[in-house]
Parts: C-alpha cells; structure tokens; sequence
C-alpha cells in the first residue's frame, strides 16, 4: 500500500475545511492508498480559532469587543474539541503537530513519504493562509519527493500582477496540476504552460451512504437549514419569512458566530436555533436529514 502524504488546511475550526480532508483522505484510501495528513497547526490560524487572554481595558470599545468575545468563549470551546476529536478519530495525521515550516519540514521527511500533495481547499490563495509556502509544497521536502495538487484553489479570480513571479516559482515542478475552478486553470497558464486538470471538491466524491456513516444521529424534526460566512441580514430575514409561513425552526450554522447580530427578540419571534457548537458530524448529518433549506446569499 502506497503513502501519499496531504498538505491542507487540518486544524481551523471550519467545517468546509475539515470535510474536505476527511474526505480527500477516504477517497485515497477508496483507491488503496494509505494517505497521511501533516498536522501542520500554525501559530496564525490558531489564533484565529481559539480565544487568547487579553488585557484589560478602560476604553470602551476595545472593552465592548473583549466582552462580546467572552460571550462566545464557552461555545468556541466546546466547538473547537468537537473538531479535534473529529480530525483526530477519522483522519490519519502525522505526528507530532508541527507549529512551523521548519518543524513542517522536519516532520514531512521522517515519513520516508515521496509523494505529496496539497489541495483541496484554498491552499493557494494570498490571503487566507497568509500565503503560506506550506501549502504550495515550496520548502525543502524529502529527496525523491514528486508534487501533486487535487482540486487546489486559489480563492481569486486572477492573480496580482505584483504576485506573478513568486507564483510561478511556487508552483513550478509540480508532477500533476489539479484545481477546483476553471479559472484556476487559466491562472496557471498564464504563468507557464501546463496541462491542468479541472476537478471537483472531494467532499462530492464520496457517497451519500459515505457520509451518513459519519454523519451523527439525525434529527426527527423538520427545520429550515442557513449556513452562511457574510452577514446575510437579507437572508435571515426571509428565512424568518418561511419559518412563519410553514411552523418550521430555523438551524443557523455561521463559523464567525455573527449569530449574536439576531439575539434577543428575533430569536425568540423567529424560532432561531443557533448551532455554533456543532461538530463536523452534527454538519453533516444536518444536510443529510430533510428539511427546507435556503442557501442564496441573496434573495
């Protein structure tokens, strides 16, 4: 059986990140690899996920944000170690977690793995990992190792002219070059020419029977589903709408808990129920059971 090693997004608290990898990771087993995913866990994206302790403050407005943020520590918490154990329980991860690409690259050749690849989320974007070299295999990796990406993307529609030479030195010498848009394609043929494959997210290449076996117990009730990253203040509304046309709850899934923005009143009026402590398997199992589901940002 052939390791292949994955370099993606492991660790944020992100439920569209988690499935990909678990399922870039079943599909590779599907195929009769045996995948290892690099825990790679960088200061920068834990920081984003987990609270800090912060200094106290007279000032009002850094006080009203602290105080908001303290509010949403308890689910955070709770959400984060549901993660953990999700990752930890259905995807094979190297160890021990690496916390910098030196420590990355430390950990990718005690593998004895030669083959990488990395996808397939936004691993190429400028902004969402901090253009982290990581994510584009540029750093030293084993000798003998061959680059792959599958359904890598960049998150933009064209890349900054400033940008296009470190580009096409990151991403030069790959073996395979897979990415989840058709604009990816074109991007990387602006830099050089290669053959680019247009694949789709793995998390649609696995079964509807796949998933339910790692989906958690379904719910008996009907309900209205919204998961949404913006603000959506149009969208909630009409949610709102259907929910007193058909009786229906609303389940509100958002990964920036800007559900705080519908407290009060309109939770109770409207029969949300925020799911912000939910785990990659309650997600799943959400999708899977029926119910209304209103998934326009804009309506």
């Amino acid at each position: 059986m052939q390791k292949i090693g994955i370099l993606t997004f492991v660790r944020p608290c992100n439920y569209g990140a988690a499935l990909q990898c678990y399922a870039l990771n079943k599909v590779l087993s599907n195929l009769g690899a045996d995948p290892v995913t690099m825990d790679y866990w960088p200061e920068y994206f834990r920081s984003r996920y987990y609270p800090v302790r912060e200094p106290f403050t007279f000032k009002w407005k850094e006080f009203k944000e602290r105080r908001r943020r303290m509010c949403v520590k308890s689910i955070k918490d709770k959400r984060n170690k549901k993660f953990e154990n999700f990752m930890e329980n259905n995807v094979k991860l190297a160890t021990p977690t690496a916390r910098t690409v030196e420590e990355l690259q430390t950990a990718m050749k005690s593998t004895g793995i030669k083959k990488w690849i990395t996808g397939s989320d936004q691993v190429w974007s400028d902004t969402c990992a901090r253009f982290d070299p990581a994510y584009f295999l540029d750093m030293e990796l084993p000798e003998g190792s061959l680059k792959y990406s599958y359904a890598a993307s960049f998150g933009m529609s064209q890349i900054p002219l400033e940008l296009k030479d470190e580009y096409k030195r990151r991403l030069t010498g790959y073996r395979r070059y897979s990415v989840r848009e058709q604009s990816g394609a074109g991007m990387i043929n602006e830099l050089f020419p290669a053959e680019v494959n247009v694949h789709c997210d793995p998390t649609l290449l696995l079964t509807a029977d796949e998933w339910k076996k790692v989906a958690s117990a379904p719910r008996k009730d009907k309900y209205i589903l919204i998961y949404h990253v913006m603000n959506p203040t149009r969208l909630l509304n009409k949610a709102a709408e259907l929910s007193k046309q058909t009786g229906l709850k609303v389940v509100l899934f958002t990964p920036y808990f800007n559900y705080l923005s519908i407290k009060g009143k309109k939770i109770e009026e409207y029969g949300y129920e925020p799911a912000m402590d939910s785990s990659p398997q309650d997600f799943v199992s959400l999708f899977l059971c029926h119910f209304w589901l209103v998934t326009l940002q804009y309506l």
